[in-house]
């Protein structure tokens, strides 16, 4: 059965997407300007952490001996520290998100605090990681079409400008696709792997 995918984006502040199959729709989303910046703002994640804890030590001091709100609150906050420590989570955002057609590129050494760059949502389009193995230089790149001079212009970034970007030793992973009806990921899959081998990377 046919399928159709409606994008809205004709309003400044939201997006609407719809999936119909047939005269049905499958699926139905909504982003807006507000709902976007508490999905993608991780110091409201770790305030709603916090509040979680809170609740969680008042209701369980109803049950026991009254605890004063104050000392409900700094354990509160010891317990939050804690699992900051142990699970490695940072307390600013150091994260880029990269939407699609979009590419971000980190540099280990650099002084601008970013830690971590990521990709969701990668249906017929592809992931794709290049990482210099000599730097540790890396970039993320979602593709939904393969434009080989923007290829071309990320790799020479994470080769530090190299005009001999493909000499360089590289790590490449690929996410991303599946058997779709208009088989869009498999003809994007084999333009990227016509690019890779058309670069010669080691």
């Amino acid at each position: 059965m046919e399928k159709n995918l409606y994008i809205d984006a004709s309003h400044p502040n939201e997006t609407r997407v719809v999936l119909k199959s047939g005269e049905n729709i499958e699926d139905y989303e909504y982003e807006g300007l507000k709902n976007n910046l508490i999905k993608n703002n991780i110091y409201f994640r770790h305030f709603i952490l916090i509040l979680f804890i809170y609740f969680a030590f008042d209701i369980t001091s109803k049950f026991n001996n009254f605890v004063h709100p104050l000392i409900t609150f700094i354990l509160s906050l010891f317990i939050y520290l804690l699992f900051i420590l142990f699970s490695k989570m940072t307390l600013f955002s150091g994260v880029v998100y990269v939407g699609q057609r979009e590419a971000g590129i980190l540099c280990p050494n650099s002084s601008h605090g970013l830690k971590f760059v990521g990709s969701e949502d990668a249906t017929t389009c592809h992931i794709v990681v290049i990482r210099d193995q000599n730097s540790g230089k890396s970039a993320l790149i979602h593709l939904d079409d393969i434009n080989s001079s923007a290829l071309d212009h990320v790799t020479k970034q994470v080769c530090d400008g190299s005009e001999d970007a493909y000499g360089q030793n590289v790590e490449i992973h690929i996410f991303g696709g599946y058997e779709d009806e208009n088989d869009t990921s498999e003809d994007l899959s084999l333009g990227l792997l016509k690019y890779l081998i058309r670069g010669q990377y080691k």
